[in-house]
C-alpha cells in the first residue's frame, strides 16, 4: 500500500481478510507437526467451539505524514537518553520498527524491537513546523524519523507531546508571537509552565517562588525538605522525593514577615507505579485501564496511597477541608496576608498512619 491516507478504506477491508483468514486457520484447520516418529501428524488448536465476537472496525494506523520541524528527533537520541535544553516532552518506549511488507513480508523478521535504556527527552523543535510559521504539530505526525517514530507513537508518548503543543499554542497567543518565536524567547516559561501543570520533564526541576523559599518549614518528618525542592516524583537523580507526613499532624511555614500569598499547591501520591492497586487478574495488575475484561473480573480498587481528607491552615485556622479527594495535583486560592501557611492531613484511602506527600508549596 502506497497511500494509508488516501487508500485508507481500501486497507481496511484488506485487514479484516487477514484477520477472518488468520481466525478461520486457528480455528478450523488443525496444526501439523512431526511426531516423535517422524511422521506428519495432526494437533488441535484447541478453538473448535471458541467463537470470533469481536473485531474493530476502525484501523490504528501506525504512521503516515510527518512534518518536518525545527529538530529531527533520530534513533540516536533515543538510544543516547538525550536530554535536550528545550524539552518539553520524554518518552521510553522501545523503537519497534515495522518492515514495509508487513503481513506479506518473506523471509524477513516483520518486526524488530530495538530496547531503549531510559527515558529520552523529546525538544520542543520536534512540534514546530519548519516552514509554516503558524503550524504546531503533536502526535504521530511530529518531526522524527521513522525509527524515532517507532517509539514516540505510542500514546502516552503522544499524549504529554499534546500537552506540550497546545500549552505553548495558548502562550504564543497571550504573547503575539509565533510558535517558533515562543520557543526561542519564553523556553524557561513553557518549561515551567508544563511542571507546574505536573507534567513531568526528566532533568529539569520546578521552581518554588521566593516566599515559600524563604519560609522556615518544621513537620514531623525526616524528609520535610522534600516538600518544596521542586521534584513531584520518585526519580533515579533525586529518589523518593516525598515526605511521610503523620495523619493528624501539621507541616507548617513560618513566614519571615506577613505576607500576600496567592495560592497553594499540593502534589500527592497517586501510585504512578500501582503498586498498591488490587483487583483484575495478576497479568494486567500493572494496567488497569485495560479496555478488554472479562465479565467475571473483579473491578480494579483505588490506590491506597492517595490523600483522601485534608486541611490547609492559615495562622491556625482553616481555610479549606477538603474531603473525598482523588486528585494527585491540587491548587488552592489562599487570597490573603498570612504569617503561617499549614497543611494537615487527616486520612488516605488506605490504612497507613502516615500520608505521602511530594509537594506542598505556595505562591
Amino acid at each position: 500500500w502506497n497511500d494509508v491516507i488516501g487508500q485508507a478504506e481500501d486497507i481496511r477491508w484488506e485487514l479484516y481478510r487477514l484477520i477472518y483468514g488468520v481466525w478461520d486457520h486457528i480455528k478450523n484447520q488443525p496444526h501439523k507437526y512431526i511426531n516423535e516418529k517422524g511422521e506428519e501428524a495432526e494437533m488441535s488448536h484447541g478453538a473448535e467451539n471458541y467463537d470470533l465476537v469481536w473485531v474493530g472496525n476502525m484501523p490504528g494506523t501506525r504512521e503516515s505524514r510527518r512534518l518536518m520541524g525545527n529538530y529531527v528527533l533520530t534513533a540516536d537520541d533515543i538510544l543516547a537518553n538525550c536530554r535536550h535544553d528545550d524539552a518539553v516532552a520524554y518518552g521510553g518506549w522501545p523503537m519497534d520498527e515495522h518492515v514495509a511488507g508487513g503481513f506479506d513480508a518473506k523471509g524477513i523478521n516483520p518486526s524488530i524491537v530495538r530496547n531503549v535504556d531510559g527515558l529520552y527527552t523529546i525538544p520542543y523543535g520536534c512540534f514546530c513546523s519548519k516552514t509554516i510559521s503558524n503550524l504546531m504539530m503533536a502526535g504521530r505526525n511530529i518531526s522524527a524519523s521513522k525509527l524515532a517514530m517507532g517509539s514516540t507513537r505510542v500514546m502516552a508518548t503522544c499524549a504529554i507531546g499534546g500537552e506540550a503543543a497546545g500549552t505553548a499554542a495558548a502562550l504564543a497567543v497571550k504573547h503575539g508571537v509565533s510558535p517558533k518565536e515562543y520557543g526561542e524567547q519564553y523556553m524557561d516559561e513553557l518549561q515551567q509552565t508544563l511542571m507546574t501543570d505536573d507534567c513531568w520533564l526528566p532533568g529539569l526541576r520546578r521552581r518554588i517562588s521566593d516566599i515559600c523559599q524563604n519560609a522556615a518549614l518544621s513537620a514531623n518528618c525526616e524528609q520535610v525538605e522534600n516538600l518544596r525542592n521542586g521534584h513531584d516524583r520518585p526519580t533515579d537523580e533525586n529518589g523518593d522525593n516525598g515526605c511521610y507526613l503523620p495523619l493528624g499532624e501539621i507541616a507548617e511555614y513560618t513566614l519571615a514577615k506577613p505576607t500576600y500569598v496567592e495560592s497553594v499547591r499540593l502534589v500527592f501520591d497517586s501510585d504512578l507505579d500501582r503498586a498498591t492497586i488490587t483487583g483484575g487478574i495478576e497479568s494486567v495488575k500493572d494496567c488497569p485501564t485495560i479496555c478488554n475484561r472479562s465479565a467475571d473480573m473483579t473491578p480494579f480498587e483505588f490506590p491506597t496511597t492517595m490523600t483522601d481528607t485534608f486541611e490547609i491552615l492559615v495562622d491556625g485556622e482553616v481555610l479549606h477541608r477538603i474531603t473525598g479527594n482523588r486528585q494527585r495535583l491540587v491548587t488552592l486560592p489562599i487570597g490573603k496576608t498570612a504569617d503561617r501557611i499549614a497543611l494537615r492531613p487527616i486520612k488516605t484511602t488506605g490504612t497507613a498512619g502516615t500520608a505521602h506527600v511530594f509537594s506542598f508549596d505556595f505562591q
